[in-house]
């Protein structure tokens, strides 16, 4: 893919393909349904696709928006806890 620097474009671009919605996802609040999992990661994802522009932020601090960021994982980059 042009204009990236994701390490593998072509492998985040076929999550896109196959998922598009992922990128219109509203991350969730923490709650009952969504417990918190303290990780206070956030990916800012911006850009244009199919001549569409593309501007969201995914977050970690949640297990709803986790299981999202995993779906996402070459987009967003691997976690790595230290």
């Amino acid at each position: 893919m042009q204009g990236t620097d994701l390490p593998d474009a072509d492998d985040a671009c076929r999550v896109l393909e196959r998922q598009p919605s992922l990128l219109e996802y509203e991350s969730a609040e923490t709650s009952e349904d969504c417990e918190a999992v303290g990780q206070p990661h956030i990916a800012d994802v911006f850009g244009e696709i199919d001549g569409t522009s593309v501007r969201n932020s995914f977050r970690r601090d949640n297990e709803c928006n986790v299981r999202t960021w995993d779906k996402l994982e070459t987009l967003l980059g691997t976690i790595r806890e230290k």
